[in-house]
């Protein structure tokens, strides 16, 4: 059964471990308290009736007086029983009562008298273990209070659980709102009387998601006018570059040819942010094979060639990812350019597996940009943002030597 960690839940199992406590507590203490006032009562009975009896009978020069079936009195120590003599040493004198292994128990008195032989010590004792409460009377008598203790607990139980529910029901309802509307920022509304500190913390609450939900629409239509602006521009560039494709020559068509690339790479770039800013995704599929590695590896055979870069790729086994194909690419294509930049004349590797992503290069490092890089590291910050989307963790990680690995944990 699973643990109640609900307010009320909380306040409920507080109140039932202090509750038991209290109750062990109390019975702990009744039952030491009726010991001790038993002893206490027999030893002021007993001091009581030793002025009695020394003004009744001449007490010195004796040897044992039985008084009643309880109480005797001793003139000598070496006349007490062996288990009563073994408690205590012929010089002790007081009031106290002894605990026999064999449940007996004897209140006894021990006082110095004058006598013609000189100070003489005498002993009252009286049996007091057949006429005091036994232990079964005891337990018994425990179990009654015990039965009446733990009756009261269920009834305060009942009560606390009750007020706890009421307490915590609020609380309760505004988490399950807030769950049931991770996508809908509206207001949220509690019903019934609410406390001052509940009221104050709906109300702080609905001020946070209205700004919230503001801060979404500004960055979707941002986005989306933003976007717009930028495939407009692109679009003419893309008609000019054709033009120029079919009437320039080797020079202008090299040139055709890297603009022709970093129109692509702004068109996947709107695309990516286009996705990103989209609140839920259509549930897609990506295919992750040797063919989609090959071609993410195309897009960047120019950069290869120009950085003097060594690429090895390792695929574990083919997988399949819940992604959009378009996201998936991005993180790849951003990994990938980021560690060629970063690589001149060195060597990246990339290894594929269905748990995770890693791209490894022995590059400047971490905190070095290469010689005539002009980026600004928003890929790296793009690639977070997807990470953050599907639940995925990216990390960069400088190597022991040289350079440093991104790696995205899928699992």
């Amino acid at each position: 059964m699973a643990k109640d960690n609900t307010t009320a839940g909380i306040i409920v199992r507080t109140y039932m471990v202090g509750a038991l406590f209290l109750l062990v507590f109390y019975g702990v203490i009744f039952y030491n308290l009726t010991l001790y006032t038993e002893d206490r009562n027999s030893e002021k009975r007993l001091q009581l009736l030793s002025e009695y009896y020394s003004e009744k009978y001449d007490l010195a020069d004796f040897d044992t007086i039985q008084i009643d079936p309880l109480l005797t009195i001793y003139g000598d120590y070496s006349n007490l029983p062996d288990t009563l003599s073994a408690q205590f040493s012929e010089s002790w004198v007081g009031a106290t009562t002894f605990h026999i292994d064999n449940d007996e128990e004897y209140s006894v008195l021990a006082q110095r008298i004058a006598s013609a032989s000189g100070n003489q010590t005498i002993y009252f004792v009286e049996a007091i273990g057949s006429v005091e409460l036994d232990q079964v009377d005891i337990i018994l008598f425990q179990s009654m209070l015990t039965g009446a203790g733990i009756f009261l607990f269920l009834i305060a139980a009942a009560y606390i659980t009750r007020s706890a529910r009421k307490i915590g029901g609020p609380i309760s309802s505004l988490s399950n709102q807030l769950e049931a509307s991770e996508s809908d920022f509206s207001p949220i509304n509690l019903s019934g009387h609410l406390p001052d500190e509940t009221k104050q913390m709906l109300s702080s609450v609905n001020a946070y998601r209205a700004r919230i939900k503001r801060a979404l629409h500004r960055e979707q239509l941002f986005t989306r006018y933003i976007s717009h602006e930028l495939r407009t521009p692109l679009t003419v560039i893309k008609g000019s570059l054709s033009v120029l494709r079919k009437s320039g020559n080797d020079k202008t068509l090299k040139h055709v040819g890297l603009m022709s690339t970093s129109v692509a790479e702004m068109e996947e770039l709107t695309q990516t942010f286009l996705l990103l800013a989209r609140e839920k995704l259509d549930r897609d599929v990506v295919a992750v094979d040797e063919q989609l590695v090959d071609r993410l590896l195309e897009n960047f055979s120019g950069l290869i060639q120009r950085n003097e870069v060594h690429v090895t790729r390792v695929l574990s086994a083919p997988f399949s990812l819940d992604a959009h194909p378009q996201l998936f690419s991005a993180v790849i294509n951003n990994l990938l350019k980021n560690a060629i930049n970063c690589s001149l004349g060195g060597k990246v590797s990339i290894f594929l597996s269905p748990e995770r992503i890693d791209v490894i290069d022995n590059g400047v490092g971490l905190g070095e940009k290469p010689r005539g890089y002009e980026g600004f590291g928003i890929g790296l910050k793009i690639v977070n943002d997807i990470c953050d989307k599907y639940g995925w963790m990216f990390k960069l990680e400088p190597n022991p030597s040289r350079g440093c690995t991104a790696t995205v944990l899928l699992k």
